[in-house]
């Protein structure tokens, strides 16, 4: 008996692998068809029109309609996020200075508190409407 007939059961060319796969027509045990695995292994249509094969792109290249068609709100978000690590860059230069005036021992700690505090305050509104400006895109 040839591999094609094995079981009783015909096997059909097609393009899929495993070969093992693929196959399909009638069991040896009743009249009940027997799935044509090679139709599984095709890209199946999804609601949306999306294709068995885009559902397994990397995750950030299915956003780019989505970045393409809300562009200014999509790139300002992230720029807003960028200020927002600048901001947070500032804060360990203002510690460096306030540690090097301690030890200096210069009492003038003012003005690295509160370019601290407002280094902190700008860098939690850069982010914080950063980020929301991209979440509503989502």
């Amino acid at each position: 008996m040839s591999p094609a007939h094995a079981n009783g059961v015909m096997a059909r060319e097609c393009e899929c692998r495993p070969p093992s796969l693929c196959w399909s027509g009638r069991s040896s045990f009743g009249t009940d068809p027997v799935p044509n695995f090679c139709d599984l292994a095709k890209p199946a249509r999804w609601p949306g029109s999306q294709q068995l094969g885009e559902m397994h792109m990397h995750p950030l290249k299915r956003l780019l309609p989505l970045v393409h068609e809300h562009w200014l709100a999509f790139w300002g978000g992230m720029a807003l996020i960028c200020v927002g690590r600048v901001f947070e860059a500032g804060v360990p230069l203002m510690v460096r200075l306030s540690i090097n005036r301690i030890t200096a021992h210069d009492a003038r700690l003012t003005y690295p508190v509160v370019v601290i505090l407002g280094l902190a305050a700008m860098r939690y509104l850069a982010v914080a409407w950063g980020r929301n400006s991209c979440a509503r895109l989502a």
